[in-house]
């Protein structure tokens, strides 16, 4: 059953990702069933930070779906949602933001694992799976502004749970992930020249 789980999971990821690299809205509709899909597996292999990043992604998708009309530009075409970038010191308190969230992620997996060993066995990895799924969460959401560094973020996130997957035995997943890589590179291309184009 996981190994089925994990086929749907990776079909309908792979095709919300790049369905967002090419500035397509419907990639928040894919991603519901993606999400759900993760979550079973994650909490399958004790991957319980990464398992709840799925939950945030449902409720990101929501809302990105209500920003459907800016994505579209359906709101008029100069009120389309524009690619933009972020200022350094915006990064420095993102970055800031997601490893003070990453710890406390952990500290609360690791005592609900003590407190529930039944429904949450011992935790694997709980910082790295907290830090990841904190920064993810941030990724996603610039992802939903359009800002150009997001597809750099992904790219450090995807090769860092590529080597995460592959270690838990989730090499489908791991797979998916390095198509990841592929798709924000080739994202980062197409964004910049729109950013620039825009100047």
């Amino acid at each position: 059953m996981s190994n089925v789980i994990e086929i749907i999971a990776f079909c309908t990821s792979a095709t919300s990702i790049f369905l967002a690299s090419r500035q397509k809205a419907i990639t928040f509709v894919l991603g519901l069933a993606n999400n759900t899909m993760f979550a079973i597996l994650f909490y399958q292999q004790h991957l319980y930070s990464i398992m709840s990043l799925q939950c945030a992604y449902i409720l990101l998708n929501f809302y990105g779906m209500a920003k459907w009309w800016g994505w579209f530009g359906l709101n008029g075409k100069d009120k389309k949602l524009k690619i933009s970038s972020l200022k350094v010191e915006e990064m420095g308190a993102l970055l800031s933001l997601v490893l003070l969230a990453g710890v406390m992620l952990a500290t609360f997996v690791v005592r609900m694992s003590a407190d529930f060993p039944e429904m949450f066995p011992s935790p694997k990895y709980p910082l790295l799976d907290a830090c990841l799924t904190t920064a993810s969460i941030v990724a996603q959401i610039l992802m939903i502004k359009k800002k150009i560094q997001v597809w750099a973020v992904w790219i450090m996130l995807n090769i860092i749970k590529t080597a995460l997957y592959f270690e838990v035995g989730l090499n489908l997943t791991a797979v998916l992930h390095i198509i990841y890589i592929g798709i924000a590179l080739d994202a980062i291309r197409h964004w910049t020249k729109e950013l620039r184009e825009s100047i």
